[in-house]
């Protein structure tokens, strides 16, 4: 349980940040894949999911403000919830008055000294950054690296031929009668280098922590045989993995973030996550592949084999 501490505190002590035990930086190319996983994890006993902190956009807190100054921009919500409930045990008008004070104040602290604040204040549970952009943006993930060098990571993947697999944009999204995508359109060549250059992203980036650091989940698997998929990346993050830790996971719907917030923060993570955080979700993630035929392109499907993937 998180208690309300004082929001002036001092800037958190270099000594104290080494001894907190590693984060857990959850990446992959579908936001709401990433975040269903992500809270996932932060069910489990030893480790806590914020929404999608985007601290890594910037260098400094003033820098990720200024970014996020543009009309219809709502990149802080999740900031902002983390601050509030961390602070005041709470999401509500208020307590998210609070936490944009709380930032005001802070404006010349770099987003490295914000990042591991958030992680005394968790401690010793182990925080869990399932921010969608850092997938997206070479900038975020070397910030991300130099902040968080003991950190883990879990890269999130999914068949270059599912739908939605890549965030296309919205208006070339195919829907199905429901609204959701339809699992038997077929993906363009554009779309499977989308998805090749989203991943060559990830792996190069994580690829200088070492072997027993990262894991590869593919969707697939966890929704084919979530216990058994939970246990062993639990085993490969150093959490608990008895039945009662698994059983806590398979319910995301239960995180304190996993709804819509309060005026000022309604968001704070991805849209389609916020409308279904049950697992399974609803959607077509990780639904079986329709190939019909479709032939992956020769670079996408030499990438994807070291993901199983043919």
């Amino acid at each position: 349980m998180i208690t309300p501490v004082d929001a002036a505190a001092a800037q958190p002590e270099l000594g104290a940040i080494a001894a907190l035990p590693p984060p857990i930086i959850v990446l992959g190319s579908r936001p709401s894949g990433t975040a269903l996983v992500g809270a996932m994890i932060g069910r489990n006993s030893a480790a806590f999911a914020f929404p999608n902190l985007n601290l890594f956009i910037s260098d400094t807190l003033e820098g990720l403000v200024t970014a996020m100054l543009e009309p219809g921009q709502t990149h802080v919500h999740g900031l902002l919830r983390a601050l509030a409930y961390i602070y005041g045990s709470e999401q509500t008008i208020v307590s998210i008055g609070m936490a944009r004070r709380w930032v005001l104040r802070r404006l010349s602290w770099s987003t490295s000294q914000v990042f591991d604040e958030l992680r005394k204040r968790v401690a010793p549970s182990r925080l869990v950054d399932k921010s969608a952009i850092y997938s997206q943006n070479s900038k975020c993930l070397e910030r991300m690296r130099k902040t968080a060098p003991d950190a883990y990571y879990v890269h999130v993947v999914e068949h270059p031929l599912t739908p939605g697999a890549v965030t296309v944009p919205h208006e070339r999204k195919r829907a199905s009668g429901d609204g959701h995508e339809d699992a038997g359109a077929e993906i363009s060549p554009s779309e499977q280098l989308q998805w090749l250059n989203a991943q060559r992203l990830i792996a190069e980036a994580v690829n200088h922590a070492a072997p027993d650091r990262r894991v590869v989940v593919r969707m697939e698997n966890l929704l084919a045989d979530p216990r058994g998929q939970l246990a062993d990346l639990c085993t490969r993050l150093d959490l608990p993995n008895d039945d009662a830790a698994v059983a806590q996971m398979l319910h995301p719907e239960s995180s304190p973030f996993a709804s819509l917030g309060p005026v000022g923060a309604n968001l704070g993570d991805d849209p389609a996550f916020l409308r279904d955080p049950t697992f399974p979700p609803k959607n077509i993630l990780g639904r079986p592949v329709r190939h019909d035929g479709q032939q992956m392109l020769p670079e996408v499907a030499e990438f994807a084999a070291q993901y199983g993937y043919d």
